[in-house]
């Protein structure tokens, strides 16, 4: 016990009869490397940046995979042999969980794996608009995300009107109606994907509501005066 992992060891054994120690038989034997100490990994959304400790004892190489879970069994998606001890995975796809092995290498032995589960982040929804804006609504839509998507939160600031916030899920129309708005006020719209809890860098545009006057006319005459020319006032109520 308490050998070096991955390390080469010649075992001998021979027979004493009397004192008379035999001819040895021998053979070699190499432990198994030890898996890295710890993991840590750091994911954006179209990449997961992993880091481990040193192995103890002898290693050549690192082998580190990632898989991705379908819902009935992980599919791995990439192999990487390293010597160093940090590795990046790049073209992943957004809002996915996806599990990390690494594992130490020594003479084509290979350790127990050390194992992290990580989420990339979702993507931006895409090619935010506004199809419809009288002077208290606004009506937003906006393109799917790219990748996995449970939920989009759409939200205006200022909070005014009926519903601020409101949360439109995957397989729904795409689009709002932030309704009770004043007037003639500038408006940040903002739009999330959301995938198991996590939620996406937004993207966001202004918008100010229309500020509308309608005009009640009326007439009045006015005295005569002589020479007699027909003369007449007009009066207006603005209304908003």
């Amino acid at each position: 016990t308490s050998l070096m992992p991955g390390t080469l060891y010649n075992i001998s054994v021979t027979a004493v009869s009397d004192g008379v120690t035999s001819i040895a038989r021998t053979m070699e034997q190499r432990t198994m490397p030890a898996p890295p100490q710890y993991m840590t990994a750091h994911a954006t959304e179209r990449s997961i940046r992993v880091t481990w400790g040193e192995a103890a004892g002898e290693k050549d190489s690192y082998r580190v995979s990632i898989f991705s879970d379908n819902g009935i069994k992980s599919q791995c998606f990439y192999h990487k042999t390293t010597t160093a001890e940090n590795v990046t995975f790049t073209d992943l796809i957004p809002g996915t969980l996806y599990t990390i092995h690494v594992s130490a290498i020594r003479c084509g032995l290979e350790s127990v794996a050390t194992k992290k589960r990580l989420m990339t982040a979702p993507a931006r929804p895409n090619d935010i608009s506004i199809v419809d804006m009288t002077k208290d609504s606004i009506r937003v839509t906006w393109a799917a995300a790219v990748g996995a998507v449970d939920s989009y939160t759409v939200s205006i600031c200022p909070a005014d009107g009926d519903n601020p916030t409101f949360s439109v899920y995957d397989g729904d129309t795409l689009e709002y109606s932030f309704t009770s708005l004043m007037p003639g006020t500038l408006y940040n719209i903002s739009v999330t994907a959301v995938s198991d809890g996590v939620t996406s860098i937004a993207r966001t545009m202004e918008q100010r509501t229309s500020k509308k006057h309608t005009l009640n006319l009326g007439t009045f005459d006015a005295p005569m005066k002589f020479p007699a020319v027909p003369q007449f006032s007009l009066f207006w109520e603005t209304v908003m």
